[in-house]
């Protein structure tokens, strides 16, 4: 029969969590950090939003499928394309670069939007 060893201690009770104020910030968060995040937000959500909005319209008139076909097809895709963007938005070098991409992208699909209308 193996030899009994004696109980376990508890393991220490962990330390309360540090009490903060509600409307102060952390202290060692710089501003500029603060505001390039903010920036990647807004870019991710009003950007983000305006870019799919615009190759939504622009899938809907370029699919060779029935009007109502064409539309369902495009918001359904729409919905990964916003997932995608906001990752994108996320993973890029700076918010300057965020903000000029959905620029450039934004530009191209109303772009091909305009097209479409013509045919």
């Amino acid at each position: 029969m193996p030899a009994l060893s004696a109980p376990r201690p508890d393991p220490a009770p962990a330390a309360p969590p540090v009490a903060r104020r509600a409307g102060k910030p952390p202290a060692g968060i710089p501003w500029a950090y603060r505001l390039a995040v903010t920036l990647r937000v807004l870019a991710a959500t009003l950007g983000g939003y305006a870019l799919v909005y615009a190759c939504t319209g622009a899938l809907a008139r370029w699919l060779p499928l029935s009007r109502n076909e064409a539309t369902l097809t495009a918001t359904l895709l729409s919905f990964p394309l916003y997932c995608a963007v906001i990752v994108w938005v996320f993973s890029v070098s700076s918010a300057g670069r965020a903000w000029l991409g959905l620029g450039v992208a934004l530009a191209a699909a109303l772009g091909l939007g305009w097209l479409g209308a013509a045919r």
